[in-house]
């Protein structure tokens, strides 16, 4: 995916009556659903969800067709990974809407409320936002990402087996100190520095992606030299 496309990606799913609409027809698979299917399970009025439908189509996210006399809306089938970023203080390391997502064995179940200022500063929706462990993960992971030092060196599940490993260590924000001006600017430096990290993933071809894990380990390790 090129930088301005991942770009559009992510501002479009930033919203979160957008990301409900994409991930409603990921699970709908290749069917696809209609419109007023979508209003319905989401109870999205049909002029808002067409705003955001629109917005979703311009992103290169989903995809309409012609069933018969009903338009049916499709994602867009693109290279995914799951992947699973770890830290081990996730009351305030968890910056990202969507997958991936962040754990530790510890969980405080709090996300850090200038995290949460941070996000509404930045237009994106943290409902139900919460510090999970490992032992609720859904699926193994793919790719696992550890952002801080103690994570880097410290235990990993042993039972995630031989998934691609990188290391993307920022500077935690919850051990800034300071005045509160400065301590938020640690924090807005640990998003910006993650955000243009995973921008630069989201960007990484398709080739890459589904290629040889050397390839796609060399190119995990220069993003993660990468700043904010």
């Amino acid at each position: 995916m090129e930088n301005k496309n991942a770009l559009a990606a992510l501002s479009a799913l930033a919203q979160e009556s957008r990301l409900a609409v994409f991930r409603l027809l990921i699970e709908a698979g290749p069917g696809g659903m209609s419109p007023g299917q979508i209003g319905e399970r989401l109870g999205i009025a049909p002029s808002s969800l067409s705003f955001h439908l629109k917005e979703l189509s311009h992103a290169g996210l989903i995809a309409p067709t012609q069933g018969g006399r009903y338009l049916i809306i499709h994602f867009k089938k693109m290279p995914m990974k799951n992947v699973l970023f770890l830290c081990t203080a996730t009351r305030a390391a968890r910056f990202w809407p969507k997958r991936p997502s962040t754990i530790w064995p510890r969980p405080t179940g709090e996300v850090h409320p200038r995290s949460l200022a941070l996000l509404a500063r930045e237009g994106i929706a943290s409902a139900g936002y919460h510090s999970k462990s490992w032992d609720t993960l859904p699926v193994v992971p793919d790719i696992v990402i550890t952002v801080c030092g103690s994570a880097a060196g410290g235990t990993c599940p042993a039972y995630l087996g031989p998934v691609l490993r990188a290391y993307w260590g920022v500077d935690h924000p919850a051990h800034a100190s300071g005045t509160d001006a400065q301590i938020d600017a640690s924090f807005m430096q640990a998003y910006a520095t993650l955000r243009a990290r995973i921008e630069a993933l989201f960007a990484l071809p398709a080739a890459t992606l589904d290629g040889a894990p050397d390839t796609l380990k060399h190119e995990l390790d220069r993003i993660g030299t990468l700043h904010g």
